[in-house]
């Protein structure tokens, strides 16, 4: 599996289901707690940072500390294809980029580079993994 640095990107947030996933409780705790409850203040359709992932579980594996909400959030809760991908050091762009998306992973446009690049990211990412 692929331990490293993934850039992320923020949705349009037209997304098929999303006008009932907005009406969730879960999902307006979650909003809640981010304090990203003023939506018109999201970035949309932009690259907005990046984060190392240390280590990926797969379906079978039970990590510890999952909740409710990490399941929930995650997409997972009936799905035997999802992996979770515990999360290290993450770095948000000064200024989001503006960039189509596309749902999983997906190739960085080259528009990107340069932003990502003067971000200085440690050049041995998954350093956690190291005893």
């Amino acid at each position: 599996p692929y331990l490293g640095y993934i850039v992320l990107h923020a949705s349009s947030g037209k997304a098929s289901g999303m006008p009932e996933r907005r009406a969730e409780p879960l999902y307006k705790t979650a909003i809640r707690r981010a304090h990203m409850e003023d939506e018109e203040a999201w970035p949309r359709s932009a690259i907005v940072g990046v984060m190392e992932v240390v280590r990926i579980w797969e379906p079978y594996d039970d990590p510890k500390r999952v909740t409710a909400m990490d399941c929930y959030l995650g997409g997972g809760e009936d799905d035997n294809d999802y992996k979770r991908w515990q999360i290290g050091r993450r770095w948000a762009l000064p200024t989001p980029i503006s960039c189509n998306g596309a749902l999983k992973l997906w190739p960085l446009p080259r528009k990107a580079y340069e932003p990502i690049r003067r971000l200085r990211l440690p050049k041995e990412p998954y350093r956690d993994l190291r005893g």
